[in-house]
């Protein structure tokens, strides 16, 4: 549908011009008037189109202001679009996020059997606590618990675990629920990407805050011949926020996937200011973070330690630690830094402790795992991320030529972000009454670390190559 007075092209939804009121006319109906010509609306004499006043009445060619009745009429128009438009958003939505939440089930089922009926059997916790599937699903996506033992007791306990196996099975799921449904609906615009990973990711927090609301209970534990309830609960905000950000981003990743070869970044690019910074910023870090933990992995799970527990515990909870440990690595060779915090009446050598790449060689448990020479293996780590910036330089020199300055630091930004979101995953924290231990990245120092350190190789080598 078009409108004669503004110009502009409608769907055939409308009636009136959303724009100024004025009743619209079919595209395919055919003007009876020559191009150069237009007619009058009071004594229907054809002249030239460009008289503004009829030059045998007199009439105005300006047109009239519409009447109230046309005017609304042309809003109930505008607003049953707009209905129709969040309506079909929502759907599709929904269809990326349902198989996710239903794929992250599954996971935390597999982790469930796999993890905790035989080792914490071992020691009676599931008979006690009663762990079900939904504190599996929180625990895969780093959301706080908060237990409440009333009377004598420990009275109340906030627990957080950042478990990068989580982040990894999100990161994966939700790229590939994207790529799915981007593959099969091929005629989306980089926008219209944009709005549907948006709309995925308000669907999916609204099921992890459902899920974390289901998951409150009370239970009953027997102690030293004593019932006491205890009751506990998840963060229904943070279930929400940690599972739009982490779904809307990597469900974006996934349609964008879904392009023809090559079409990815010139699509992020049409879509943002340097969108092609932001791509290769967060390739860069995809493609480290990758490598770093494959390699740290394998060689943590065959080290002794994690050997011996293998056997123990049938590999998978080795595996998991293995790759935990691997995770707080890549923090150390972006020369972030890691706080390590533990009681005093547990760990008095170490009490609080600030530990970067370059610490002394009498590290906390997670660094040396009685294996010796951890240190020249984590240095040698520090290639990985060097050989991704030189990398990254040297393509920002070839797209951007001379003004390379301000798209590399939009591609160091964009790498930062990412890290902070890992870091994020990697809080671990434990409070009660008298009691709090925690292992977590700083934030401001990381993020500055991060940002300067790729900046700066970038820049190198970006100016070497000119």
């Amino acid at each position: 549908m078009h409108c004669s007075t503004c110009g502009n092209t409608f769907s055939d939804q409308h009636t009136f011009c959303p724009e100024d009121g004025t009743k619209l006319v079919s595209t395919n109906s055919e003007s009876k008037e020559p191009p150069n010509q237009k007619q009058c609306h009071s004594c229907d004499s054809s002249q030239d189109a460009l008289n503004r006043f009829c030059e045998h009445c007199g009439a105005s060619f300006q047109p009239a202001s519409p009447s109230s009745s046309v005017r609304k009429a042309a809003l109930s128009s505008t607003k049953a679009f707009q209905k129709e438009s969040i309506k079909k958003g929502g759907i599709d939505g929904l269809k990326i996020a349902a198989p996710a939440f239903v794929a992250m089930i599954i996971m935390a089922a597999i982790i469930h059997n796999s993890v905790s009926n035989y080792f914490l059997g071992e020691f009676d916790i599931l008979s006690m606590t009663e762990f079900r599937l939904t504190d599996f699903l929180m625990y895969l996506h780093s959301v706080q618990v908060t237990m409440t033992i009333p009377g004598e007791f420990l009275g109340a306990q906030t627990f957080q675990t950042g478990v990068v196996h989580g982040l990894i099975l999100m990161a994966l799921i939700f790229t590939l629920t994207g790529f799915i449904f981007g593959k099969r609906t091929i005629t989306l615009t980089a926008k219209d990407k944009l709005k549907l990973a948006l709309s995925s990711g308000v669907v999916y927090g609204l099921m992890m805050a459902i899920s974390a609301l289901i998951a409150r209970r009370t239970m009953a534990i027997e102690e030293f011949y004593t019932t006491v309830k205890v009751s506990l609960s998840f963060s229904m905000f943070q279930a929400f926020s940690v599972s739009f950000i982490t779904m809307t981003l990597f469900s974006f990743i996934g349609l964008l996937l879904s392009s023809s070869k090559g079409r990815s970044g010139e699509e992020l690019h049409d879509l943002l200011p340097n969108g092609k910074s932001i791509y290769f910023g967060a390739r860069a870090f995809l493609i480290t973070s990758f490598t770093t933990l494959v390699i740290y992995t394998i060689y943590m799970y065959n080290t002794d330690m994690m050997q011996e527990l293998a056997i123990f515990e049938t590999g998978t909870l080795a595996f998991i630690l293995s790759l935990q440990v691997a995770a707080y690595l890549i923090p150390l060779i972006h020369l972030q830094m890691i706080e390590l915090q533990v009681p005093d009446m547990l760990l008095s050598a170490y009490g609080k402790e600030t530990l970067w790449l370059f610490s002394a060689s009498d590290h906390p448990f997670f660094l040396n795992l009685e294996i010796g020479g951890m240190s020249t293996f984590v240095l040698a780590g520090l290639l990985i991320p060097v050989i991704l910036f030189v990398w990254t330089g040297i393509i920002l020199r070839q797209t951007y030529g001379e003004t390379f300055i301000k798209p590399l630091l939009i591609a160091s930004g964009t790498y930062t972000v990412f890290s902070l979101l890992l870091a994020f995953f990697l809080r671990i924290s434990v409070s009660l009454d008298g009691f709090h231990a925690s292992m977590s990245v700083t934030f401001i120092l990381s993020a500055l670390a991060t940002f300067a350190f790729s900046s700066v190789v970038m820049y190198v080598t970006a100016w070497f190559r000119s």
